[in-house]
C-alpha cells in the first residue's frame, strides 16, 4: 500500500500545529503527504488532497482505487530505476 513506502516520514510541524499537542504527540506514519491524517485538510498548495487524487483519477478516467495502484506500481518501478532518489527513505 501507498502509507507502507512513506511510514519512515513523520508528520510535518504544520499538521502538527494544527492537529494539535495530544493528536499530534501520536501520530508517526505519513498520510497521503504531511501527515495530518486528514484527507480533506487544506495544508498548502503542495500537499496532495483527496480531491487533487480524486480529479486526478476522473481526468484520467479511472477510479480513486485504481489511480493509488497506479501510483503504488509507478512507486515501485521509479524506486528500481531511480534508486539514488530514494536512499535514506
Amino acid at each position: 500500500m501507498l502509507r507502507s513506502a512513506l511510514d519512515q516520514r513523520y508528520c510535518s510541524a504544520r499538521a502538527k500545529q494544527a492537529l494539535g499537542p495530544e493528536l499530534a504527540a501520536t501520530m508517526v506514519s505519513m498520510c497521503l503527504t504531511c501527515g495530518c491524517m486528514r484527507a480533506h485538510l487544506d495544508m498548502g498548495p503542495a500537499h496532495i488532497r483527496y480531491e487533487d487524487l480524486k480529479a486526478a483519477a476522473d481526468e484520467s478516467g479511472n477510479s480513486v482505487a485504481e489511480t493509488l495502484k497506479i501510483f503504488e506500481q509507478t512507486l515501485a518501478r521509479d524506486k528500481r530505476e531511480h534508486v539514488d532518489e530514494y536512499a535514506g527513505s
